[in-house]
């Protein structure tokens, strides 16, 4: 083997380890956990309490110092919006949700465009209320088995409608293609009151998948 061949062979190595290594990263966050409990990477069963105690640890360390424009999360208004809301938006759009955690965690699937007023639906949206007053503290979607282009596309247009709503994302990480195992693109945002994460993640034999969470960073 030549020793071009070689340099060759160690630089892409050493590349899919770093897109490895990074996604991983970015995975096992706080604000990852979710997105770990989908394709099952690390399952999670918290109690009530404990899933709010994580919330406020998080958004403690996270949340930065400005006020959020706006708050709402894809039509729902957290901090505002309680479960007969989001249980009369679920009647009204006829979609399924099962309630967990004492009903402070409702998992909806197969929600529509229409329900959501988007162009596109979710595979899933969960909805997370806080223990106490029972206020939607968390919003979170999920598409699955995406190609790259429906997840380039999907991201891009979160992209453009949080740009609108809240500015230019905080931070951002992009690549040129999400064609590559473990390639990942994430925009987060970071309010005082408000974080929100879209993250399209390549995982191999999977397609890819799209994460878009809003949670609120008051405590």
């Amino acid at each position: 083997m030549t020793k071009p061949r070689i340099t060759r062979i160690v630089a892409a190595t050493a590349a899919t380890l770093a897109l490895l290594v990074g996604a991983i990263g970015l995975l096992h966050t706080p604000l990852g956990k979710p997105w770990l409990m989908k394709i099952g990477g690390c399952p999670i069963d918290e109690s009530p309490a404990s899933a709010e105690k994580s919330r406020v640890k998080t958004v403690r360390v996270e949340r930065g110092t400005e006020v959020a424009p706006a708050h709402a999360a894809l039509g729902f208004q957290l901090e505002t919006l309680d479960r007969e809301g989001v249980r009369a938006w679920a009647s009204d759009n006829s979609v399924q949700c099962t309630e967990k955690r004492e009903a402070t965690f409702f998992a909806c699937k197969h929600v529509s465009a229409a329900a959501l007023h988007r162009s596109t639906g979710a595979d899933e949206v969960d909805f997370t209320f806080r223990p106490g007053d029972r206020k939607l503290v968390s919003v979170t979607t999920y598409r699955f088995g995406l190609s790259v282009a429906e997840a380039r596309s999907g991201f891009d247009t979160a992209t453009v409608s949080l740009a609108r709503d809240l500015g230019e994302a905080h931070t951002r990480r992009d690549t040129e293609s999400l064609a590559a195992p473990y390639a990942t693109a994430s925009l987060a945002y970071r309010y005082r009151d408000l974080l929100v994460d879209v993250t399209a993640t390549n995982l191999p034999g999977k397609g890819v998948g799209l994460m878009e969470s809003y949670v609120s960073a008051v405590d």
